[in-house]
């Protein structure tokens, strides 16, 4: 996702709406999506918490989710007046909903499915 001439990032996970499918093209996206998700690892969580938080932030992105599968949380931000504040910060028995997209929801427990067994 390119957000300026310097600045290329690459999110898990992005959502665009039908209202802003132009900034879309072959290359990537050409500007901020509506959301994006970002899965937390060990190489990439403080990444994925600060610089790119920020940079989501700063360009527009109005939704911010960021799923952490150590924590099995799930955090949900939306833009408010140009700065991201958290809607819900869910354990693994929460409901992660958006505030962008009306109806969408995700039980956080079924992200991160069952322990496995030894």
């Amino acid at each position: 996702m390119t957000l300026s001439d310097s600045l290329v990032v690459q999110p898990d996970l992005v959502f665009v709406s039908h209202a802003r499918d132009g900034i879309v093209t072959r290359e990537g996206l050409s500007g901020a999506p509506d959301l994006v998700a970002e899965v937390l690892s060990p190489s990439t969580a403080y990444y994925d918490l600060t610089l790119k938080r920020d940079v989501y932030e700063a360009r527009g992105v109005s939704e911010y989710w960021i799923v952490d599968p150590e924590r099995k949380t799930v955090a949900v931000l939306a833009r408010e007046d140009g700065r991201y504040r958290t809607q819900a910060d869910l354990g693994a028995t929460g409901r992660a909903a958006s505030a962008l997209l009306d109806g969408f929801a995700v039980e956080v427990a079924s992200l991160f499915g069952s322990p496995r067994r030894s």
